[in-house]
């Protein structure tokens, strides 16, 4: 149990941190197109608070995302662990 905790660290250690960026960076894009999707739609432009708004949108579901895969996937690894 203790090597897998070990060799998981290691291997949590490696994606956790790209995983999280790559997340935000991905929610981001696309709060952005969906944003100009429906300017180029409705043929207007929304004003500057309203996309800094979308933005912190997309930064903050891709941080829920980033934060909660890779901690919740262990925790059920441990959890089924128990049971064996």
């Amino acid at each position: 149990m203790k090597r897998q905790l070990f060799v998981f660290g290691l291997i949590y250690k490696d994606i956790a941190k790209p995983l999280f960026l790559t997340s935000v960076i991905l929610n981001v894009y696309v709060e952005g197109s969906v944003n100009g999707i429906d300017d180029y739609y409705k043929r207007e432009k929304k004003s500057f608070t309203s996309n800094i708004i979308n933005m912190g949108k997309g930064v903050v579901k891709g941080a829920i995302i980033g934060v909660t895969f890779p901690v919740s996937v262990p925790l059920i690894l441990l959890y089924y662990q128990q049971f064996k």
